[in-house]
């Protein structure tokens, strides 16, 4: 401490404050501070602050607490974060769905039977040959395609050289 007279102050600036706690759970209710140039301290809280907030202090066992929430100012909680669920099996997962769809639809089956008409059966060389026939077709078209384009090319560019 600085010997010598005491220094005399003109306390006349406050600010509208609100104060948070380091993990910012807690927040003090809005109140107004005066300003003192050169404090000892950042901030300084009294009994009207503590009362205004319901501030219970305990220097035995090193708490402040706020008596409508329970919340400890001094020793803050820990916020444990959970660990992330473990990663979905999808394969089992499909398999529950597919057997409770089927069990679920089961009874409806019949209805649903008697109502279309039954799938006929399928061809593989059919549909082999179907698919060639149009790989076939696709091919002569775009054979045709390019000789109709290069005549035209030269038809345009002979009319435009007779002119």
């Amino acid at each position: 401490m600085s010997e010598g007279p005491p220094m005399e102050y003109e306390l006349v600036d406050f600010i509208k404050l609100s104060l948070s706690s380091s993990d910012n759970v807690w927040h003090s209710r809005r109140f107004e501070a005066v300003v003192v140039p050169n404090l000892c301290s950042d901030i300084l809280l009294g009994g009207p602050f503590l009362s205004h907030n319901h501030l219970v202090l305990d220097h035995e066992d090193c708490t402040c607490m706020d008596k409508s929430c329970g919340y400890d100012l001094l020793n803050p909680r820990v916020h444990v974060t959970p660990p992330p669920p473990p990663p979905w099996d999808y394969k089992l997962l499909h398999n529950d769905v597919v057997a409770e769809l089927k069990a679920q639809l089961l009874p409806h089956r019949a209805a649903v039977d008697a109502r279309c008409e039954p799938l006929k059966e399928f061809n593989m060389v059919a549909a082999v040959r179907d698919r060639i026939e149009k790989l076939d077709a696709a091919k002569t078209l775009k054979a045709l395609d390019i000789d109709y384009t290069s005549t035209a090319t030269l038809t345009v560019s002979q009319m435009i050289s007779h002119t």
